[in-house]
């Protein structure tokens, strides 16, 4: 029985593997292998068609499982490198390769699909909203942090700038060196008064 989500994700994942013909060609030695995907409790089976895509597994026996905690995921569809390491994958290793070597490098052609729904120009301008809003909340937050660092070393001096580190540094150095010195020539005193004694 097909779990609700297995369907829209095997046509997300056929639709992509669609355009990219490397990919299927990667997939095609495969051909017959089952593969089962565990995103948190939902369990979805594929096997691997002929033509390198993918169709509902129908009781095979699964030749990689790969364990995605729920919490991940969002991390994974980010790309983040950390959070791949988290995913566990069990089975056969070729496979298991060329699943990971798809996952970094197979890329939704937004632009494309939205084109043939809005026509090209307003597909490249959508996508580049897209993409600068996906950029927004890294700005704001590297925008954030330089007003707070500007604030709290020029408005409000609760934290020193580098240069005043530096000169206070500096100038500890100097009474270090000065103190030496002086601890130095009234050792010499000292022990000049000694002798003469």
């Amino acid at each position: 029985m097909l779990q609700p989500l297995s369907s829209p994700i095997i046509a997300a994942i056929n639709h992509l593997l669609a355009s990219q013909s490397w990919a299927r060609a990667r997939l095609v030695p495969y051909a017959g292998e089952a593969i089962r995907l565990q995103i948190g409790a939902t369990v979805i089976d594929v096997a691997v068609s002929a033509e390198g895509t993918l169709l509902p597994a129908q009781d095979l026996p699964s030749a990689v499982t790969i364990a995605v905690p729920l919490a991940l995921l969002p991390r994974l569809l980010a790309r983040d490198p950390q959070a791949r390491r988290e995913v566990s994958v069990t089975g056969n290793v070729g496979l298991a390769a060329d699943l990971e070597y798809l996952f970094g490098h197979l890329r939704w052609d937004v632009e494309a699909d939205l084109s043939r729904v809005v026509g090209d120009i307003a597909a490249h301008r959508l996508t580049q909203v897209g993409a600068a809003a996906a950029r927004l909340p890294g700005e704001v937050a590297s925008s954030l942090a330089r007003s707070t660092r500007q604030f709290l070393t020029d408005e409000q001096s609760l934290v020193a700038r580098a240069d005043e580190v530096a000169g206070y540094v500096a100038e500890v150095d100097h009474l270090r060196d000065d103190a030496e010195r002086l601890a130095k020539r009234v050792a010499l005193l000292d022990a000049t008064r000694v002798s003469r004694s």
